[in-house]
């Protein structure tokens, strides 16, 4: 890498400069010069960036002729995303006849990649397209009896439907659409240095069963909001989301979320994640109005990274409540859940969560006289292959496995369910 390279450079100027400079500069001794670059090549090993400017820039106020010292420097800006005083740095050092050729060529390259991601970071509309088709199996299309969840993208839907599980194979298709707006906007913040983002998304999801047409399900999703990110830190993001819901051929209901998020990053092997979601359900026909209300709930999770970002495991726990217009419909309750994923070939990966919640009920549940307690456990697991076949070469094949097992108190909400999709998928 360029930084590698530039670490290496050899300190060909460093004694003469030195001698140079410090007719005007007897504050600030050679050895205090040395350790004080040390201690920001410290500060920059530990990407405490500010501080790594900090002490770069006294050395150079001393001694500017130590173009290893201006060369840290320059990488410290570029790392803090200031990239027009990374180049002006390069250039400097490229202006003295004495830089070796072999320098030179490396650091020609190091402008380039510069002028690179600064354009990118300029580049002020990113648009990207999405596409997914295949088939699925589901051994109870009518979700279970009466009161069960299907989740969509993190957003929990409820359903109505009778006690009789039926099984239905179908097609699904998935369509969307992203748009990353970047101002070329970035800030400080404490010793490092950020970039704000607007990210949208529009996506169509239609799953149609070859029997059961009354349980098709599609979905109507946009959501927008603003993301921070800190590069190698945190980002963090506010989304709003609203999803227009149709079961067979009627429209069920209209969801509204907000979505705060925070990720944070402990070197390369940590991430630690919080987030909220705040979803109002408005159902449309006059059967399912008890069922309006407001869900709430907060995760935290951590991700641990090994063998070179090949493999991955998550643990993670969170707490949901729904208040409805029904008491029998408002439940709350807690979740815990774990997943891995890994890379065990080239161009694929596979991944697998187990997830248990339990769901206790405010109201009574009519006819049997009793607030229902049920408890679900859920395991999925699937893969992903990039395929190299002629006209697939740039497409994905997919596979997920789903099974769910919900126990209660009242019988007939006992269910389990297998669901089981394969297709393909490209992004534009």
């Amino acid at each position: 890498m360029l930084f590698s390279a530039m670490l290496a450079l050899p300190l060909y100027a460093q004694v003469a400069d030195r001698a140079d400079a410090k007719q005007g500069a007897e504050e600030l001794s050679i050895e205090q010069a040395d350790q004080l670059f040390a201690d920001a090549m410290d500060a920059l090993e530990d990407e405490r960036l500010r501080t790594a400017r900090q002490r770069f820039q006294l050395i150079l106020n001393h001694y500017p002729g130590l173009h290893r010292a201006r060369l840290e420097l320059a990488r410290t800006y570029y790392l803090s995303l200031d990239y027009e005083q990374a180049r002006a740095e390069i250039e400097q050092v490229l202006q003295d006849p004495n830089t070796p050729p072999d320098v030179r060529v490396t650091l020609l390259a190091f402008l380039a990649q510069i002028d690179k991601d600064q354009q990118g970071l300029n580049k002020a509309h990113r648009w990207a397209g999405s596409l997914y088709a295949g088939l699925v199996y589901d051994s109870n299309v009518n979700i279970g009896p009466d009161q069960q969840f299907i989740e969509l993208d993190g957003t929990t839907l409820s359903l109505s439907s009778d006690s009789v599980e039926r099984n239905d194979l179908g097609a699904a298709l998935n369509i969307g659409i992203t748009h990353n707006y970047s101002p070329g906007v970035t800030f400080s913040l404490g010793e490092r240095s950020g970039f704000f983002l607007w990210q949208s998304q529009a996506s169509a999801r239609y799953r149609r069963f070859f029997d059961e047409t009354e349980y098709n399900l599609g979905v109507l999703t946009l959501r927008t909001g603003p993301t921070w990110v800190v590069p190698r830190d945190w980002r963090a993001a506010v989304a709003l989301q609203l999803d227009q819901i149709w079961l067979g051929a009627d429209r069920l209901a209209l969801f509204t979320s907000l979505n705060p998020s925070l990720v944070k990053q402990l070197g390369k092997r940590w991430e630690f994640q919080a987030e909220a979601v705040v979803t109002r359900r408005d159902y449309d026909a006059a059967e399912n109005k008890p069922r309006d209300g407001t869900r709430s709930a907060f995760t935290l999770a951590a991700t641990r990274y090994f063998d070179a970002l090949q493999f991955s495991a998550q643990a993670g726990v969170g707490f949901a409540h729904f208040s409805a217009d029904a008491d029998r419909f408002s439940h709350s309750g807690p979740e815990l859940f774990a997943a891995v994923s890994a890379s065990p070939w080239e161009h694929g990966s596979v991944y697998a969560r187990l997830a248990w919640r339990d769901f206790e009920f405010d109201g009574v549940e009519p006819l049997f006289n009793r607030q229902r307690d049920d408890s679900e456990w859920q395991l999925t697991a699937g893969f992903q292959h990039e395929l190299n076949w002629a006209w697939l070469a740039e497409w994905e094949l997919r596979g997920r496995v789903t099974l769910t097992d919900n126990q209660s108190n009242v019988e007939i909400f006992d269910y389990q369910r297998e669901q089981i999709s394969i297709g393909i998928a490209r992004t534009f």
